[in-house]
């Protein structure tokens, strides 16, 4: 798993390191817990989001688990 590309893919929105700006949230230093639960409501179109719901279901669970320990100590 390529994890830089991976997180590449969330900086285009929310900051290269998750820092977030405008609209967007910050997603660095979040707990691990907290982001999988954030991207597990996406996914399942329990939390309601304009484009997240979608790109969140492209993501396989080991996947969302890297994303969350690299952007944990952003």
């Amino acid at each position: 798993m390529n994890l830089p590309a991976l997180a590449q893919a969330c900086g285009g929105c929310h900051g290269v390191h998750g820092e977030g700006y405008g609209e967007f949230p910050k997603i660095s230093g979040k707990s691990e817990a907290e982001f999988t639960r954030l991207m597990s409501e996406f996914r399942s179109g329990r939390r309601a989001a304009s484009i997240m719901n979608r790109i969140a279901q492209g993501y396989k669970e080991v996947q969302i688990s890297a994303l969350a320990r690299y952007f944990k100590n952003r």
